[in-house]
């Protein structure tokens, strides 16, 4: 509205004159409706999105890029979780900020198997959750295995593996999928093994990669000196490792006897290197009793294709046939220092043998390692292709006593002729007698069988890097075959389907080495030959556009 001034002086108002209105744009409203209702969808398909992926498994969702696969779980572990049929709970005890590398571990146990459920336990809310399933004291980051009344605790330090070796420490190794792994096979498994280890004849010390075998197996171990006491009823496995020193007539009679009443055992005899052939005869006895005999003397390669730096270095040739090795034919085993053997194949033998391991047919024995000159062959070595590892396994009756079946049924037979003999019984009451004891025989063999189970080995070095490295006086260390040979070994001798066999992943951040001359190379690459590339590509580009 204007002020205009009037006749007399005074202001009017003048109104102003009205705006005409402008037609709405419908265009431009359809437009922007459509805009709102296309970023409305938009929002809702990615809350969707979201919430589908969310419900996805991580193990399709999360990708391990880390060079050591760190959050990545095996083949072992895989196949357990696969077997699962029982819920198992990973209690996640934490206390502030969570270890990432367990978290993140454990959300692949749980993404991959609808079995296992991960639950954060807040210790500082929670205190004394632990307390319902050990009485140990347990540190922030460990995780409690719980399936139904079975709990394993895994410590948060047994995860890691220290490096000491200089002032200060860090952690070189992580083993949390063989721990947890272990829990979880533990806690679903009803069957508890125990392996008795000899003592008293100087046995080497079982090694920290031996025993961790063993207990990532759950297998029990305890000692057993056989002077004192028998074989234990609860003894799953009974071990022989490495004596330097025979064993008394009466301790070698009750390894016999325990294996020829079902029972399962591993042997390993010490290196010819180290007990230069020292007799052993009540050892000796033990394997004889199977068919088995030491040739004596240190056996060495003479094919290069198959040993690695020295002859006794053996790479042996591995049968695939046994449980023990038919998981083994792509893996490499290092068989070091060790004796051949001989194996009695006769057809009145009532257990049956099979060689694990063996020498290619250019093998040689040195028998007389006091007078060896030379590890080279020389004349009136006995060469040939030798049994290094040998299984053997023999079915019995549960009522025999120690007596094979084939025994029992020869015996039997024998017994039933001599009684058809003196009762003059006829034709008929013979053959209804033959029949009724072979008609029990089989009965009892169904319902009451036992299996003895003997693994011989020559040298304790197949399984433990510590004595190898001290007989070759070299640090070094065994290859993955030889760690699942051990793991074979277990699986088989205690009955289990599965051994937890996962090795420690190593944390070092792997270096690649590029020689000088290519270093040179990409040196001068980056100084001349990029630069002229780019001077050449302006010019060109110039030229083209002054062109047009």
């Amino acid at each position: 509205m204007k002020l205009l001034k009037g006749k007399n002086g005074a202001s009017e108002a003048v109104p102003k004159e009205p705006k005409e209105k402008q037609p709405v744009n419908k265009k431009a409203l359809v437009n922007g409706s459509f805009a709102m209702a296309m970023t409305a969808i938009a929002i809702a398909v990615i809350v969707v999105i979201n919430f589908i992926v969310g419900a996805i498994p991580t193990k399709f969702t999360q990708f391990d890029v880390t060079d050591q696969k760190l959050y990545t779980i095996g083949s072992t572990t895989k196949k357990i979780l696969d077997n699962l049929n029982d819920d198992v709970t990973l209690n996640f005890l934490t206390s502030g900020t969570p270890d990432e590398m367990i978290s993140k571990l454990l959300d692949t146990y749980e993404g991959y198997s609808k079995h296992v459920k991960v639950k954060k336990v807040d210790l500082v809310s929670n205190p004394t959750f632990a307390q319902k399933y050990t009485s140990d004291n347990v540190t922030a980051n460990s995780i409690i295995a719980v399936c139904g009344d079975r709990s394993k605790v895994v410590d948060y330090n047994n995860m890691y593996e220290m490096d000491y070796s200089s002032y200060s420490y860090s952690a070189s190794g992580f083993d949390g999928e063989g721990q947890i792994t272990s829990a979880i096979s533990y806690v679903t498994s009803s069957n508890a093994s125990r392996l008795y280890y000899t003592t008293g004849h100087n046995e080497l010390s079982l090694s920290s990669g031996m025993t961790d075998a063993f207990s990532k197996a759950n297998v029990d171990t305890a000692e057993l000196n056989l002077l004192t006491s028998d074989v234990p009823d609860d003894c799953s496995v009974l071990m022989i490792f490495s004596p330097l020193q025979d064993f008394t007539e009466a301790e070698a009679d009750k390894v016999i006897t325990y294996l020829q009443n079902g029972g399962k055992a591993m042997i390993v005899s010490m290196s010819p290197a180290v007990n230069n052939n020292t007799k052993t005869p009540n050892f000796d006895k033990i394997l004889s009793a199977y068919g088995i005999t030491r040739k004596g003397g240190l056996v060495l390669e003479g094919d290069t294709n198959a040993y690695v730096q020295a002859p006794y270095l053996m790479v042996p040739t591995i049968d695939t046939s046994s449980d023990v090795t038919s998981s083994l034919s792509n893996q490499n085993i290092v068989y070091a220092l060790g004796e051949a053997l001989s194996l009695d194949d006769s057809e009145d033998a009532t257990y049956t043998q099979t060689t694990l391991l063996s020498t290619s047919d250019q093998a040689y024995i040195k028998s007389d390692l006091s007078n060896a000159s030379t590890m080279e062959k020389e004349d009136g070595d006995e060469t040939g292709s030798f049994p290094l590892a040998v299984q053997v396994e023999e079915t019995l009756s549960n009522g025999s006593d120690g007596t094979s079946d084939v025994a029992d049924s020869s015996a039997s037979s024998t017994d039933s002729s001599a009684e058809s003999s003196a009762s003059s019984t006829s034709a008929e009451e013979a053959a209804d007698s033959s029949a009724t004891t072979a008609d029990s025989s089989t009965d009892a063999d169904s319902s009451d069988a036992k299996t003895t189970k003997l693994l011989y080995f020559t040298t304790p070095a197949v399984f433990d890097a510590d004595a190898l490295s001290q007989m070759i006086q070299t640090s070094t260390s065994l290859p993955e075959g030889n760690n699942e040979l051990l793991a074979n070994s277990i699986t088989y001798l205690t009955d289990q389907e599965v051994t937890v066999s996962v090795a420690s992943k190593s944390m070092s951040t792997p270096q690649t080495t590029i020689d000088s001359g290519k270093v040179q190379l990409l040196g001068n690459l980056a100084m001349f030959a990029l630069p002229v590339a780019v001077i050449i590509a302006g010019v060109v580009i110039f030229v083209r556009r002054r062109r047009k």
